[in-house]
């Protein structure tokens, strides 16, 4: 014998498998969204990430990084004990040259 149909049990059931249905695309959209900031967040993390070099197998660098100067400390040029003319010639008013013997030793000529 058939059973007798509840009216509100089955708008109860109804209504709650609906709910049901709600929640989990709810939930399905939120975990293909946390997904998709996960795989930006890694992207971002892959794309600003400094990658560290290999030690290399050079004997002219030491432990702290410094080149070790194999043919000892630089030398110092030595100044030059000859005179440049470069250095001791001046142009005159008249725009000819002059040179001097004292670089130091020369008056300043402003006439025109």
């Amino acid at each position: 014998m058939p059973q007798p149909i509840d009216m509100q049990s089955e708008i109860s059931r109804v209504a709650m498998a609906e709910r049901i249905q709600e929640a989990s695309t709810r939930a399905s959209l939120a975990a293909q969204q946390r997904a998709a900031l996960d795989s930006e967040e890694e992207d971002k993390l892959r794309d600003t990430h400094v990658n560290e070099t290999e030690k290399g197998e050079n004997p002219d660098v030491d432990a702290d990084g410094k080149r070790k100067n194999p043919h000892g400390t630089r030398r110092k040029k030595r100044k030059s004990t000859k005179h440049d003319a470069a250095t001791h010639t001046i142009y005159n008013a008249h725009e000819s040259k002059e040179i001097l013997e004292d670089p130091d030793n020369h008056g300043l000529d402003i006439s025109i």
